[in-house]
């Protein structure tokens, strides 16, 4: 080789390597579409009683530990921060990561992000307060449009109000963004309800009564049962006696006093007592209840069988159709060449919001699909969440090759894995004999019906056309001997 070729070779290559040291790797790997499944923040306890007459704090619901809340499940002060500081963290890692490659824009775009929410207040709640964490800036109106928001009232009305909104749309300059709410049992969210999913409540079921947990309540109780018993206020379940024995025996109310331990903590009520001495002896009882939480999760390796795998295989299935739906038309769009396209149905972010089961479920299907790497996943707190990442890696030319998939709860990864490989195992799950419907007795408009009242309709049917066919033929009959007597009638 010629001197001057070696010399154009050389700088050839070191251009290269310049640009390879140099170049914005953000360029390489990107997010291109997310999904993100967060339980709601802290809320007050799920059975509560109601006390007539105002309360000083205009509180009127009590929890058994005699503590005020102002309904059941109703999110707190605490889970709307939770869940802002959620928002918040999506803000850093879909809006401001420092390139241009950034999932969504800095204002709210209706066609890049989808939000919706189970029917309760506290999860709708949590929805809004997430995405006034990740919308950071409000919207301005413009000189011009100033006089125009005037409600059909006197202006004079509200000349104070506009001097302090300026040019903000609203106040401290929020973002109102809308909400959609599903019907949890079009969803499939809540099917451990008895009367949501007979069969998947008693999977749940089954595993609540088990001798293993009811073993694991009698160790909870030995080591902190006085403990808990020293903040319940009431000596009666019903007509049964609250004791040691009764927390072991009766599953219910013994998760009752755990979550209403946990919810008390979160609401910053004094759980300190002659029997809890300190804020150390909180703790503990705090994570044994997340412990117990954690036995009786679906996730857990102890309840793995062929009738939970079978469980939360159908509860996720409308979840996971939707999703594979989700993928691959970003990808598709992707390989067509519109990779900055983006519409009402293919959006950038999608996020629901619902509750602990959700989560629990949808970890436990993915590690019975996927085998996820850490098999010890704990019980999903107050704003856990999963999220769902289509990576891209840039290449010459966009193909499925270049897409992987990531799966993450609480920000660990638990799944990394090709996109084709990914689509290809819901697949097969989508197309194999899973009918969620059929499981849960749902009818075609996601009602459940109950299977002796479809044998009443069906017997109720059968005598009806058959008494129809009765009065037929008596009709018939009489029509006949009318025919025949009128001749007679005649002569």
């Amino acid at each position: 080789m010629s001197l001057p070729k070696i010399l154009i070779t050389l700088i050839f290559l070191t251009q290269k390597l310049t640009l390879s040291l140099f170049q914005d790797t953000s360029e390489l790997t990107r997010i291109r579409f997310a999904f993100s499944l967060s339980r709601t923040g802290a809320h007050s306890p799920s059975k509560l009683t109601y006390n007539e007459g105002k309360s000083q704090d205009n509180k009127n619901y009590k929890d058994i530990f005699n503590n005020s809340w102002n309904g059941e499940n109703e999110l707190t002060n605490v889970g709307k921060r939770q869940q802002f500081l959620l928002g918040y963290r999506h803000y850093l890692t879909y809006i401001e990561t420092g390139n241009k490659n950034n999932l969504l824009n800095e204002t709210y775009d209706p066609r890049e992000i989808y939000a919706s929410s189970s029917e309760s207040n506290r999860t709708i709640q949590s929805a809004y307060a997430q995405l006034h964490g990740l919308y950071q800036k409000g919207t301005l109106l413009t000189e011009a449009q100033i006089p125009f928001s005037d409600p059909p009232n006197n202006k004079e009305f509200f000349k104070v109000e506009k001097e302090l909104l300026g040019k903000n749309t609203l106040p401290n300059n929020i973002l109102v963004t809308p909400v959609h709410t599903f019907y949890e049992k079009d969803h499939t969210f809540l099917l451990e309800k008895k009367e949501n999913c007979p069969l998947g409540y008693q999977v749940v079921e089954k595993i609540e009564k088990s001798d293993r947990i009811k073993k694991i309540r009698e160790d909870f109780v030995k080591n902190y049962g006085d403990q808990i018993l020293s903040l319940v206020k009431i000596s009666k379940d019903g007509d049964k006696n609250i004791d040691k024995d009764y927390l072991i025996n009766n599953g219910d109310f013994f998760k009752n006093c755990i979550e209403t331990f946990i919810c008390n903590y979160f609401e910053d009520y004094n759980l300190i007592n002659d029997k809890i001495k300190n804020d150390e002896e909180v703790n503990k009882i705090l994570n044994k209840s997340y412990s117990y939480m954690s036995e009786i999760s679906l996730y857990n390796p102890n309840n793995i069988n062929n009738s939970t795998k079978k469980y939360v295989t159908m509860v996720n299935i409308p979840l996971i159709t939707q999703l594979v739906s989700w993928l691959k038309k970003k990808v598709n769009k992707d390989i067509e060449g519109k990779f900055n396209y983006v519409n009402y149905d293919v959006p950038k972010f999608i996020s629901y919001s619902s509750h602990h089961f959700s989560l629990d479920s949808l970890n436990a299907f993915m590690n019975y699909t996927f085998n996820l790497k850490n098999k010890e996943i704990k019980y999903p707190q107050f704003t856990s969440f999963i999220n769902i990442h289509l990576i891209y890696h840039n290449s010459e030319k966009t193909k499925e090759d270049d897409y992987y998939v990531t799966y993450s709860f609480d920000e660990e990864e638990l799944l990394n894995i090709k996109y084709k490989e990914f689509i290809q195992k819901l697949e097969e799950v989508i197309n194999s004999d899973n009918n969620t419907k059929k499981y849960c007795n749902y009818t075609d408009n996601e009602i459940p019906i109950d299977n002796g009242f479809n044998k009443y309709i069906i017997l109720t049917i059968i005598f009806g056309v058959i008494f129809v066919i009765l009065i037929v033929f008596l009709i018939h009959l009489i029509m006949n001997k009318r025919t025949k007597i009128e001749p007679l009638l005649g002569n």
